[in-house]
């Protein structure tokens, strides 16, 4: 009798196991399809947040094209009325009297001098960016390199070839 509850507890036992290790296996399918599902959902919520800054960026590039074109369309006229009156007020005085100052007008200190300075020139962001992109590297590259955004450098590149394209 002794014998028969050992082998009935053997099988009991053995059925425990086999029911736990599918167990396991199932928990770990379902792990791993989550964090599959978790992943795509980071990746249409990053997907969808890089199209708006795009189509921001875009509007702001065509929102600076747009003021671009109306300062231009602007500066002659201006400089015509600027010209106009300055003519007015040159032949207004006589030529003693364009060189001497006024009586309210305060003496102007002499610059310090220059000897011994050295112009250093730094590249600026924008032209860093532009070098970087002429030598071949990509964005992702250039935004590690100068610690800054791929956004960013993608803007400055974008407003590059747009400068460019409008010159020829």
């Amino acid at each position: 009798m002794i014998s028969v509850l050992l082998v009935f507890s053997l099988l009991l036992h053995l059925v425990t196991f086999y029911l736990l290790i599918l167990l396991t296996q199932r928990i770990n399918q379902l792990k791993h399809a989550q964090s599959e599902h978790d992943l795509e959902a980071i990746d249409a919520a990053l997907s969808a947040h890089l199209e708006a800054v795009r189509a921001e960026n875009q509007a702001l590039l065509d929102a600076l094209d747009e003021h671009q074109v109306k300062r231009d369309q602007a500066a002659p006229i201006e400089r015509r009325e600027e010209a106009a009156p300055r003519e007015e007020q040159t032949s207004a005085r006589g030529p003693a009297e364009e060189r001497t100052p006024s009586a309210g007008a305060e003496a102007v200190p002499a610059p310090p001098p220059i000897d011994g300075v050295q112009d250093r020139v730094e590249p600026s962001l924008s032209a860093q960016v532009l070098h970087l992109a002429e030598a071949g590297h990509d964005v992702e590259h250039i935004a590690k390199q100068l610690k800054i955004g791929k956004g960013e450098v993608e803007l400055m590149l974008n407003l590059h070839r747009k400068q460019h394209a409008a010159k020829r």
